[in-house]
């Protein structure tokens, strides 16, 4: 099976990590210029409820009992991950062994 995902290259990495810190960069100092004044439509338009209504007990939500699905197949990372061999992870430790 193969991925389903194309790792991008190494400019293209680069070229959006600089294009990050450039947009970062000018929001910053967009920032510092301009101030939100007003009032949110969520500020607007909703109510509080009263404080009586905030202290009532809520009713217990009905609990049913699942019983448990086993999963049958297999796991896309099984599919596309290889574990590395107990020589590579031996070398990649420094040589240490348990």
């Amino acid at each position: 099976m193969k991925a389903h995902y194309a790792a991008p290259s190494t400019d293209a990495v680069l070229a959006a990590s600089s294009a990050s810190l450039r947009h970062a960069d000018l929001q910053a100092a967009s920032q510092q210029t301009a101030r939100f004044e007003g009032q949110s439509t969520m500020h607007q338009d909703f109510q509080a409820p009263p404080p009586a209504a905030l202290n009532q007990s809520q009713p217990a939500a009905a609990t049913t009992e699942v019983s448990p699905i086993r999963f049958e197949g297999e796991s896309s990372m099984k599919a596309h991950y290889q574990a590395p061999s107990e020589e590579a992870l031996i070398a990649a430790a420094g040589g240490i062994t348990q």
